[in-house]
């Protein structure tokens, strides 16, 4: 099924909102169809959390799922500077209108879930990412509601922009210290699954009403639905940080060169992100480019990593940085190293 296969791939890339993605995929597989054109043939969600839980990076996998590439039009509501908030926003969807009538989506039909990917659609639709809409002035946001319901928008010249076949998400911090609070004791204090439900639930009121407060609740009906982004686990740290480290090393093999993070070095990266859970996963990618990408990076141009050689990533007690040991191409180690003796530690430079 079509949308099996989608769930199944925002799942890789996004870790801990497993609600998120499945109403995600319920709006995708409803437009893609066309099979209510006379009906709301567009749709809107409100993302609410903190940084670092997944919001814009669902919206970037999912058009890379979809369409093959990141690209989304990303708009901003504190730009700043114009005297009127509406039309400032008007002016940044105005690069929809270069993209032309949109076009018939591709059949996913004889697609299976078996190892195969999730279907390619053309760009039939538009998929627009609006950061900060608590940061937006409180003028912005009757209109905004007025767009939503009737699926049109009047540009400054005189054009009427169709909000047809546009997925909208829009990403506010609002309750970040509430969920940072509430998801404290979600998953850590070993409560049943009905006690997580209904703590979520509570999180849940709790959103909605100071989104109601914050944007009003003419606004709030438009979106198909808000969703609550967790703060991540434990658990879903060492996934984020396994799935970094699994796409780095795929670029590697692709040119030829291993690569193997031993667990002490997981285990360092992790306490390096462990004291600030309110950045979300924030912190630790970039803990994986400061102590894995940049020394990795350092050694292929340098020519310590060629193609046919492998590099390892430990970490010894106390130490303020990772231990990279590289092995040269095994050719290279069969004429002069015999047993391997070719292993050798490359020191790190911050």
């Amino acid at each position: 099924m079509f949308s099996e296969m989608i769930r199944e791939a925002l799942g890789r890339e996004v870790i801990g909102q497993t609600h998120a993605i499945n109403s995600v995929v319920r709006g995708v597989t409803r437009l893609a169809s066309k099979m209510t054109p006379l009906e709301r043939s567009w749709c809107a969600y409100l993302f609410v959390g903190s940084p670092g839980t997944g919001r814009s990076h669902l919206v970037r996998s999912l058009a890379r799922i979809l369409y093959g590439d990141e690209v989304v039009l990303t708009l901003n509501c504190n730009a700043g500077g114009h005297p009127d908030p509406w039309m400032e926003f008007v002016h940044q969807l105005a690069p929809l209108l270069a993209d032309g009538p949109p076009a018939p989506p591709q059949a996913p039909s004889g697609m299976s879930l078996s190892g195969m990917p999730p279907p390619r659609l053309s760009r039939s639709m538009r998929i627009i990412l609006v950061q900060h809409l608590e940061r937006a002035r409180k003028e912005l946001f009757p209109q905004l509601a007025r767009a939503l319901e009737t699926g049109q928008v009047s540009m400054p010249d005189g054009k009427r922009l169709t909000l047809n076949d546009c997925m909208f998400f829009f990403t506010s911090g609002l309750c970040a210290d509430q969920i940072l609070d509430q998801s404290s004791r979600i998953g850590f204090s070993g409560a049943t699954r009905e006690d997580d439900e209904e703590e979520m639930g509570q999180l849940y009121k709790i959103c909605r009403e100071e989104a109601e407060n914050v944007f009003g609740l003419d606004l709030l009906v438009q979106f198909d639905n808000l969703i609550v982004f967790r703060q991540l686990e434990e658990n879903h740290r060492e996934s984020v940080l396994e799935r970094h480290f699994a796409r780095m090393s795929r670029w590697l093999e692709r040119r030829g060169i291993r690569s193997e993070l031993e667990p002490s070095a997981k285990e360092y990266l992790l306490s390096l992100a462990a004291g600030r859970p309110q950045l979300g996963a924030h912190e630790l990618i970039r803990a994986h480019r400061r102590e894995v990408e940049f020394p990795v990076a350092d050694l292929l141009l340098s020519n310590a990593l060629e193609p046919g050689g492998f590099v390892s990533l430990d970490h010894l007690e106390g130490d303020a940085h990772l231990h990279l040991t590289v092995q040269p191409r095994e050719e290279e180690n069969d004429a002069t190293c015999p047993g391997g003796a070719g292993l050798r530690e490359v020191p790190v430079t911050a």
